[in-house]
């Protein structure tokens, strides 16, 4: 019994697989019509300028820019303290005193490049909205520039340091 239903199924596979593969002429093809192509062109006409950037972010971007400033100054204050801290800590064990100063010192310094890194994260911020606004984003940008150079330079000093430490 088990043979013959066995044979059974065996046999009929074929049968509906070749049914699959029949062409019929009740169903119509998945080939792309012509109605469906895409065509043309969209010209975006030249007239069209971004409007100017609102008067609220044009205030703020001195108070950003400033803020940046700011902490950069503080992270630089701080970098020397926090490379004698470090230099001290250097042969020194885990679990001593120096290695602890040069840890806390390196965290207030990362603590000074968080803040210029906010002020830059501000920025993206307002830059992101403007362009969806279809605002002007010259003086944004020029912003962005100004502080990404103060966090680049503050992440080569950290850098650095975290090296130095490493040893």
């Amino acid at each position: 019994m088990q043979r013959l239903s066995n044979a059974v199924v065996l046999l009929t596979i074929p049968a509906l697989l070749a049914a699959c593969a029949a062409s019929s002429d009740k169903y119509p093809t998945l080939e792309i019509r012509e109605a469906e192509r895409v065509t043309g062109t969209f010209d975006v006409p030249s007239s069209v300028k971004p409007s100017p950037l609102q008067e609220s972010v044009a205030i703020s971007l001195p108070e950003i820019e400033t803020a940046a400033r700011a902490s950069h100054a503080k992270f630089i204050g701080t970098a020397p303290a926090t490379r004698s801290a470090i230099d001290a800590a250097q042969g020194t064990d885990y679990d001593s005193n120096d290695w602890a100063v040069a840890q806390i010192a390196l965290a207030d310094l990362e603590s000074h490049r968080s803040d210029t890194a906010i002020a830059l994260a501000e920025l993206d911020l307002l830059f992101a909205q403007s362009t969806l606004r279809f605002e002007q984003r010259q003086a944004i940008a020029a912003a962005i520039v100004v502080v990404e150079e103060l966090v680049t330079e503050e992440d080569l000093v950290l850098s650095q340091l975290r090296a130095a430490i490493a040893q």
